[in-house]
């Protein structure tokens, strides 16, 4: 006696033409082994004697096929479709696009960092340039008496006679740096008698001052008191 498979369960409609992909191949392979169990039984269906014992047996036999269909089906049922795999190959597409933007965008980047060294390069050479071409200013000369103690050199109001500090310049000047603790301010004047810098009340810096060499430095206070306390030190920078 031999039992025919119920063909009508291993419908393959929708089933993706490439039948080639592995997870298609696992779940066939799991179907070839429901499939040799049920060769074995249906085997042992046939050799088997019609008796109420082995009827049974039968039954039971033919309930565990039941159950190897029933796996078979829902094995099918996982299987890629054509819908399934167009999906895939959608996603795919776009992770395609997205990875051609990257790869413009890191291009893109490159191309602005080599400009940007090439902007930094060509910075770097024009500071160059202009280090070399700025002149740093050196002390040309002091004052004849380098430190001015206004407690034993009195520095005059603004009526009183000027001071001179400087007999004649060493060389041309073109600022000044002071120091001052006599807190007034104090007037610098030429050899004509001509203001040519203000020297800020208690100033510790440089200021611009162009004078040209040979010329007599003179000093006295813009304001009308005499200035008879604190030191002052100027250095003439060209």
């Amino acid at each position: 006696m031999y039992y025919s498979f119920p063909m009508q369960f291993l419908s393959t409609a929708g089933l993706a033409t490439d039948t080639n992909q592995v997870i298609t191949n696992a779940h066939l392979t799991t179907i070839e082994g429901y499939i040799d169990g049920l060769e074995a039984l249906i085997t042992a269906l046939n050799s088997a004697v019609a008796t109420a014992a082995k009827q049974d047996t039968t039954n039971a036999h033919l309930t565990t096929i039941e159950g190897y269909i029933d796996g078979i089906e829902t094995l099918l049922g996982t299987l890629a479709t054509s819908a399934k795999q167009d999906t895939i190959i959608g996603h795919i597409d776009g992770i395609e696009a997205l990875l051609t933007t990257i790869d413009t965008n890191v291009s893109d980047i490159e191309t602005l960092l080599s400009s940007i060294n090439t902007n930094i390069s060509d910075i770097e050479t024009l500071l160059t340039s202009i280090d070399s071409k700025v002149t740093r200013l050196q002390i040309v000369d002091f004052l004849d008496t380098p430190l001015l103690d206004a407690a034993s050199t009195t520095i005059e109001g603004s009526g009183g006679a000027f001071l001179t500090v400087v007999a004649s310049l060493a060389a041309d000047v073109k600022a000044l740096r002071i120091a001052d603790t006599t807190g007034a301010f104090i007037g610098v004047y030429n050899t004509a008698n001509t203001l040519i810098a203000i020297i800020n009340a208690g100033i510790d810096g440089e200021i611009p001052c162009v004078i040209a060499a040979g010329q007599t430095i003179k000093l006295r206070s813009l304001g009308a008191s005499n200035i008879t306390l604190g030191n002052l030190v100027i250095q003439f920078l060209g």
